[in-house]
């Protein structure tokens, strides 16, 4: 990123990472750099061991491939940063690091990321200074754009007062609400709740459920914070959760964030309690790694993207996941499909902007309205969310074959 040297031609450094793989695109080269023909897209996100970046990496690939590298005259580098640990959580330091250097760097127009809300609080602030446009297509926590979450959020976390961070994902306002709802009429009634322990995506999902529960009649019996690098608390929680013999626990975190121990600690000790969480389980290694104890693990999300949900997409939506699926040979997700959207509508404000300027990009991207996308038209709002009305889905884990898999029960909303 710091280097000043810069390809000819086009290269592709391909590393393995787990079962994804990490792209670094450089293409044009200094003389077309020079001209101001090539732009640069910058992703941060966590693809190491099983991070829920991969599938994100790979929507955002595709968008690039049938774009040909192309936005209107410029040529695209796009260019893929992992932000996590070996475990393929988030890493703060490292996310903020990459934001500076993105920021630092004046071929760099649009900031791809990230995919965590945590990392994406704590890189808006970098990329605001820098006048840079910053999309997630993951990011979910209402704070980044709403009032009423955090004292002095969002207006914190834009030094310009410039809203430079738009977000291709509905945030989690409805679906933590309609698990609730899901919960009770799965005829669970009493709820032991945790979270990952991340402010920003976990204890909001949290945080929105349980209001929803209590209001609805649920018992919430505990409301707890995990981790999976907190071994005692976590066995303490485990125990507690054996005790207790609630009929649900509800999970709002990451699939990195703890939960795959704690289901093979409860099903180990004879718990029989019902498992659902918020989106963050749907991606990342969470089935893989958890096997046999992730049949039955409910869970919600924003968008009906699961295998068995094609009769509720739309039509460009379907074909997009059947392209998707082609060629990685492996169903999308929603997290694939938000990001395989977001970069198709960042190279159309590059297109729109028509000149290499960042306050121009981030102008065409703010004034994207009705843009025909896969899951129908749509707009971003002045605060930078999307207005599209999400599409909350209930899905389950279920054995296929010798494979578990989330499959699609039915509309939440």
């Amino acid at each position: 990123m710091q280097g000043k040297k810069i390809v000819i031609g086009l290269v592709v450094v391909v590393a393995a990472v787990g079962s994804y793989f990490l792209f670094f695109q450089n293409k044009g080269g200094e003389q077309a750099d020079v001209a101001g023909e090539t732009i640069k897209i910058v992703t941060s996100m966590p693809i190491r061991g099983g991070g829920i970046g991969g599938p994100m990496v790979e929507g955002i690939k595709l968008a690039m491939e049938e774009a040909h590298y192309k936005a209107g005259k410029f040529t695209i580098d796009w260019q893929v940063i992992d932000d996590g640990n070996a475990s393929g959580t988030p890493d703060l330091d490292v996310e903020k690091k990459n934001a500076t250097e993105a920021a630092a760097d004046p071929n760099v127009m649009v900031y791809l990321g990230p995919a965590n809300s945590g990392a994406t609080k704590a890189s808006i602030p970098i990329i605001n200074a820098g006048g840079l446009a910053q999309l997630s297509p993951s990011a979910s926590y209402p704070g980044l754009t709403l009032p009423g979450y955090a004292p002095g959020e969002p207006g914190i976390l834009y030094p310009t007062k410039i809203q430079t961070f738009f977000r291709t994902a509905p945030t989690v306002q409805v679906q933590a609400p309609a698990g609730a709802i899901w919960a009770k009429e799965l005829g669970m009634k009493t709820i032991y709740v945790i979270n990952d322990s991340d402010p920003s995506y976990g204890m909001g999902v949290t945080k929105l459920f349980v209001e929803k529960a209590s209001e609805i009649g649920l018992t919430v019996v505990a409301d707890k914070s995990i981790s999976g690098k907190d071994m005692i608390n976590l066995n303490k929680i485990i125990d507690d959760v054996v005790k207790v013999k609630p009929d649900m626990v509800y999970y709002g975190g990451l699939s990195t964030g703890g939960i795959v121990p704690f289901i093979k600690g409860i099903r180990a000790k004879g718990s029989t309690a019902k498992v659902m969480g918020s989106h963050g389980i749907l991606s990342g290694s969470f089935l893989p790694d958890l096997g046999k104890d992730a049949e039955g693990v409910y869970g919600t999300s924003n968008s009906g993207d699961t295998v068995s949900s094609a009769g509720i997409m739309l039509p460009e939506e379907k074909a997009a996941n059947d392209r998707f699926a082609a060629q990685f040979g492996h169903e999308p997700g929603f997290l694939a499909m938000t990001s395989y959207e977001g970069a198709k509508v960042v190279l159309a404000a590059i297109e729109k902007a028509g000149k290499k300027d960042r306050a121009a990009i981030l102008a065409a991207l703010a004034s994207t309205k009705d843009y025909p996308g896969i899951f129908g038209k749509w707009s971003f709002k002045s605060n930078g969310d999307t207005d599209r009305i999400p599409r909350v889905s209930g899905n389950v884990v279920k054995k296929v074959g010798d494979t578990y898999k989330f499959e699609y029960v039915k509309p939440l909303n």
